[in-house]
């Protein structure tokens, strides 16, 4: 009986150990704010993403691309997103993780909240690079580094249609 209970600790302690070592690997930083452009310009693109080093890529491409053009572009943590009012923007890209087999919930409630709102561009991450919200049209990736410069023109030519 006491092997049965040592041998209950010791899978306790392995099972929180790899727990936090998946934590500690696999969850995203949060993601720097930013703004380019006057905010009295006549459009506006939200940016809502994680901090990834494949994430910021496909962010600071999007971004670059439309700093050229009059938009106002202001990027946050998509932990924000609840603060936002899709109507204050022309268009809004998100992106995020598939993590646990779902979106985080800020995102899924930021969806949820807005059933009207067509004025978004979604791209979702994930190991298989096909996880994604039901009933949502979304770029999907597995987060290799090499696919960011074909998901960020994918992402600026959806954007571009709802800036324009």
């Amino acid at each position: 009986m006491r092997k049965l209970g040592l041998i209950a600790i010791v899978l306790s302690l392995l099972f929180v150990v790899l727990l936090i070592w998946y934590w500690a690997t696999y969850s995203m930083d949060k993601a720097r704010p930013f703004e380019i452009g006057r905010e009295e310009a006549p459009q506006s693109l939200l940016i809502a993403f994680q901090g990834s080093v494949y994430k910021n890529s496909v962010v600071e491409q999007i971004a670059e691309h439309f700093s050229t053009s009059d938009i106002h572009i202001k990027g946050i943590d998509i932990q924000y997103l609840s603060n936002i009012d899709p109507d204050d923007y022309n268009a809004i890209f998100i992106t995020h993780t598939w993590q646990v087999w779902q979106a985080p919930e800020v995102v899924e409630r930021f969806i949820d909240d807005h059933p009207m709102m067509r004025h978004y561009v979604l791209l979702c991450t994930s190991g298989s690079g096909n996880g994604q919200l039901e009933n949502v049209d979304a770029i999907t990736s597995a987060s290799a580094l090499t696919s960011a410069h074909e998901e960020a023109n994918n992402a600026i030519i959806k954007l571009e249609e709802l800036i324009d």
